[in-house]
């Protein structure tokens, strides 16, 4: 049986430190985040939440139940997760703890 490798995922940081260094090109970049290589989660900004009917605070999450953590998303899950954060953005405000 063959061992499967664990994937790592970047922090946006970093990404921007390598960038700025001229380490990755914007092409390198884009393909790292199509495969979902980058962490989404900034803990520095916030967390982005809507208001529920009573006034609370709930976070929009997608996830993609069955799927492995080391298999990696096809397309047309990349095309649906990145369709989802633009609703996200378009309908949630950050709020900072």
């Amino acid at each position: 049986m063959s061992k499967v490798k664990k994937v790592v995922k970047m922090s946006q940081e970093r990404l921007v430190e390598l960038r700025k260094l001229d380490f990755l090109s914007e092409d390198q970049i884009q393909l790292m985040i199509d495969h979902d290589f980058i962490s989404g989660k900034n803990h520095k900004t916030g967390r982005k939440v809507m208001e529920t009917s009573d006034g609370r605070y709930t976070q929009p999450s997608l996830s993609f139940v069955g799927n492995g953590k080391n298999t990696p998303y096809t397309s047309s899950m990349v095309d649906l997760k990145n369709e989802f954060e633009e609703l996200v953005e378009k309908y949630t405000t950050v709020v900072k703890d």
